[in-house]
């Protein structure tokens, strides 16, 4: 009996280690497939994107046309409209349909050159008592800058206008009264500057054509006086930078700072007044300018760029 019972024990274990044999063995092969079934589908992926490339590469040197518009010419180009910008007469500007989003980037592409930094200190609502200082430190620093002069102040100040000028600075029309009622509501925008371009001619004996919007030429330069300025031969210069030397609460330090955090493009125009704050942060200022590798020029008739806020290349 034993020995029966022995021979049964034996055969189940046998049966038992069968049955393991057989499922490593079922467990090899199906770890087996699987390697091959992965190494299958990289293959396939790898093709795939050899397919793509293939594809996509040009053939006998044919440059590949991009799938965007830096191929069209401004001309094929959609119309870029700025943002919540008021037409006159419910009218685009027939003037600049498409005006760049910002004219002091336009002007820095046509001509920076080399990178060349250039910033132009003009000087408003002279002449005045203060005058011959701001010329002494222009002379002092030998540097030149450009005045807007108030007409009846030319009458009341010749010799600092005649100063400015003989020095090699330019003096530009800035009206007769300053009066924003009078130049833009009543239209005597254009006669203010003849009458003050007159003066300075009648003055110093130069012609000039860049006159100064006061209050600047947005919103009260509109298109119709604007047109008749084109019709005159007016510039129309405004500003890239405003230093806020006009408010009541300004100190030479805000000055300094207002010049120091707005200049930064290649090609910029700083709006200053002819009083004391700005005449004791001058030095300062040009010092830093300097630093900044800026060039400071007067400006030049024959090297005008348009300037003004309504992007109006015609002024």
């Amino acid at each position: 009996m034993r020995s029966r019972e022995t021979r049964k024990q034996k055969r189940l274990k046998r049966g038992i280690v069968s049955l393991f044999g057989l499922v490593i063995v079922f467990s090899l092969i199906y770890l087996f497939i699987g390697m091959l079934k992965d190494f299958g589908d990289v293959n396939v992926a790898r093709g795939s994107v050899n397919a793509q490339q293939q594809i996509k590469k040009p053939k006998n040197g044919t440059k590949e046309i991009a799938n965007d518009d830096t191929n069209l010419s401004n001309d094929m180009k959609p119309p870029v409209e700025k943002p919540n910008e008021k037409k006159e007469n419910n009218q685009t500007d027939p003037i600049n349909p498409n005006p760049e989003s910002d004219v002091i980037q336009t002007n820095n592409k046509q001509r920076s050159g080399k990178n060349q930094k250039v910033v132009y200190l003009t000087f408003d609502d002279g002449p005045s008592e203060l005058t011959h200082q701001f010329l002494d430190v222009l002379n002092r620093e030998q540097i030149n800058a450009t005045f807007f002069m108030v007409g009846d102040r030319i009458n009341r100040y010749p010799n600092e206008v005649k100063r400015a000028v003989t020095e090699g600075n330019y003096v530009g029309a800035h009206s007769m009264t300053h009066d924003y009622h009078s130049l833009y509501k009543e239209n005597q925008f254009v006669l203010e500057m003849q009458q003050t371009i007159s003066i300075i001619k009648q003055v110093t004996g130069e012609d000039t054509t860049l006159v100064r919007a006061p209050y600047g030429s947005k919103p009260g330069l509109n298109l119709g006086l604007r047109n008749d300025s084109v019709e005159a031969g007016f510039k129309i210069w405004d500003w890239s930078v405003d230093t806020q030397d006009w408010r009541d609460s300004v100190n030479s330090s805000k000055v300094v700072n207002e010049v120091r955090r707005q200049t930064t493009k290649n090609i910029e125009v700083i709006l200053f007044h002819e009083n004391q704050s700005t005449l004791d942060a001058l030095p300062e200022i040009i010092n830093y300018l300097r630093t900044e590798e800026y060039e400071i020029k007067v400006y030049n008739p024959e090297e005008h760029f348009p300037l003004n806020f309504w992007d109006d290349g015609r002024l």
